[in-house]
């Protein structure tokens, strides 16, 4: 079976699982998971018995094995310039003398072509020669002429100074007291110098420690991952390397995610009484961002609230073919999903721990907070920081039903509203979508896209690359991100004729491209840049012509008739502090008996048992500076 050796960019299968070659670095090869990110390291030798055995199959060739015009691509300008001249003059010779080159004229069309080209490396005659019969033995296909890249050899170090410069590298810096490299050298170097004195006693040749700059090199080439799992814990290791955005949208604009959040706003009893911060539970559309149906209720998340919003939801919107949410027992029970089952309704999971697969109603809550509950009497804001001195349960004096109606009209705001993420308001968005029908995707040959490619420069963040409102995100992205030097960019190879994905590469090596896909693959996939950006351009005009005055018109009202409930609270209160001061009053002129009632113990157990269902659980971020 032929093998290839890894490189950065290759993909393989290990265990059902697709894995990307990240880094290459001495003798650890890294590679990643595709769905899971989870980190493989394993040496050459390891590498190879696997391929050898079959636990280890190629399922696709890095860019430069497979295609050389990637090759091409990734050249310098003066290796493109070298390049063509060489072209130059095979084609010219080929053309002039046809497959025979006499030894006399061909060295005079030399000596033409180097004046006209300015060379100043001519090839020798028997150069010309092995330079045609290449070219006329691949068939005249001028990439076969481009120079294989010599990856040189590297330094010869002593085998017991490298022994000890890997064991100080995992011992001292790979450590989570994280020391720097400066003192894991010197570490280091003593060791060497103790070890030398002895072998100076016994008449053996003394080792030279290796340079602080080779030490550094040799940090530097180590997967980042790896060192941060080392040095910072598995956590935060995923965080600094994580890479992808949303997870796969649908393009169903009644398939929902769901979640629940506490709001940021105190609620009173009938008597104005504050009794705590109520819960919302509510399910959004991606695609068009509508909120389809919510629910506000005191206490927890729990399966009835999530499934009150659930009907909502359906009998506003439509029923839903997916329900995508985290693993809260609220939507994870026996008796949603038996109920989901009976309605046809399927259920998706987030992995745990990644707030980015459900960002869009993360990013929901956010917007409820800031522009609705945190412009409310009795607010408490984000943090007690923000809060400040403002008097959240003094002030409070909207009750879970007055939340719940003007909750509805903010709502029917909000979906009026212009949305800068789909560039109009959810209620067109989603009106445009049901009417109007998805263009098709336009397939296109491999190697055609790749002579088509051209190139951006642009920065990496989060572990995707960004152009005209375009994500693409792939494993090998974080990687590059951190090699880059302050304000250097990232070389992004782009196919205009389909946006659907990109090669990434690190300027210093323009040949290692890290594959990365569109983030909205059901938009990007077959969309051309000029259609792209004739669509941003009519997307931009529609802005213009957007009317803002509907949704100033119903915010300007849902504040009449939050004023009214304010003023409506304020007399209750003056009514009922009125009528304890009469109270009080007649207690101090009469004294009144004391009578006692039976009390059924069952009942009393039935009412304990029902206010300690309902108690408000205590808020551990201190948002009521309780």
């Amino acid at each position: 079976m032929k093998t290839f050796p890894p490189k950065p960019g290759a993909r393989y299968t290990i265990g059902h699982h697709t894995y990307e070659v990240v880094s290459i670095a001495d003798d650890q090869i890294s590679l990643c998971s595709l769905v899971n990110q989870y980190r493989r390291y394993l040496d050459h030798a390891t590498f190879s018995t696997l391929e050898q055995r079959g636990e280890i199959t190629l399922k696709q060739r890095a860019p430069v094995d497979y295609n050389m015009a990637a090759n091409y691509l990734s050249l310098s300008e003066k290796d493109k310039k070298s390049y063509n001249t060489k072209l130059r003059y095979v084609c010219t010779a080929l053309e002039k003398f046809g497959g025979r080159l006499p030894v006399k004229e061909t060295k005079e069309l030399i000596y033409v072509i180097r004046n006209e080209t300015q060379d100043d490396t001519p090839p020798a005659y028997s150069t010309l020669a092995r330079w045609v019969s290449i070219y006329l033995t691949n068939a005249r296909n001028p990439l076969t002429l481009l120079r294989q890249k010599n990856r040189g050899q590297s330094k010869r170090v002593n085998q017991r100074a490298e022994e000890l410069s890997k064991h100080y590298v995992e011992t001292s810096y790979l450590t989570l007291e994280r020391p720097s490299m400066k003192h894991s050298h010197e570490l280091f170097k003593g060791h060497i110098a103790a070890e030398n004195k002895t072998r100076f006693s016994e008449q053996l040749p003394t080792i030279n420690p290796l340079s602080y700059s080779t030490f550094k090199r040799r940090i530097h080439k180590m997967d980042n991952s790896y060192k941060d799992t080392k040095r910072f814990g598995k956590k935060a290791s995923r965080k600094l390397n994580k890479f992808g955005g949303h997870l796969y949208m649908s393009q169903n604009p009644f398939d929902t995610t769901f979640d629940s959040q506490v709001m940021d706003v105190m609620v009173v009893d009938s008597e104005g009484v504050a009794i705590g911060r109520p819960t919302l539970s509510a399910h959004l559309n991606p695609l068009t961002r509508r909120c389809c149906g919510w629910d506000i209720s005191l206490g927890a998340p729990c399966a009835e609230k999530m499934m009150r919003a659930t009907v909502r939801a359906i009998a506003s919107n439509g029923k839903m073919s997916t329900i995508t949410s985290d693993n809260g027992a609220e939507i994870f029970n026996i008796w949603a999903q038996s109920t989901f089952n009976l309605l046809g309704i399927k259920t998706d999971y987030v992995p745990i721990g990644d707030p980015d697969a459900k960002a869009h109603i993360e990013r929901f809550f956010g917007t409820v907070n800031s522009s609705f509950c945190h412009n409310l009497p009795g607010t408490t804001k984000s943090s007690p920081t923000d809060r400040g001195d403002y008097p959240s349960e003094e002030k409070a004096c909207l009750t879970i039903e007055n939340l719940r109606e003007i909750f509805k009209d903010w709502v029917d705001v909000y979906h009026d509203t212009w949305h800068s993420g789909i560039f109009t308001s959810p209620h067109l968005k989603h009106d445009s979508i049901v009417k109007e029908i998805l263009p098709p995707e336009q397939p296109s040959e491999e190697e055609l896209k790749t002579l088509c490619m051209s190139i951006w420069r642009v920065r990496i963040t989060a572990g995707r690359v960004t152009k005209k409102g375009l994500f693409w995100t792939g494993p090998g992205l974080p990687e590059i991100a951190r090699r880059l030097k302050k304000n250097e960019k990232a070389i992004v190879y782009f196919n205009p004729c389909d946006l659907g994905t990109v090669w990434v590469a690190h300027p210093n090596s323009p040949d290692e491209w890290h594959p990365a896909e569109g983030t909205r693959a059901d938009y990007q996939q077959g969309l051309t840049l000029s259609d792209h950006d004739l669509i941003l351009e009519a997307l931009r005009s529609e802005k213009v012509t957007f009317n803002h005055d509907i949704a100033s018109e119903k915010l300007y009202r849902l504040a009449e008739k939050i004023q009214n409930m304010r003023k409506k609270a304020g007399k209750k209160k003056s009514k009922k502090q009125k009528s304890d001061l009469d109270e009080s009053a007649g207690h101090a002129a009469i004294e009144q008996p004391i009578l006692v009632a039976s009390v059924d113990i069952t009942d009393l157990a039935e009412h304990q048992k029902t206010y300690v269902t309902y108690r408000q659980p205590a808020d551990e971020d201190d948002k009521n500076g309780e």
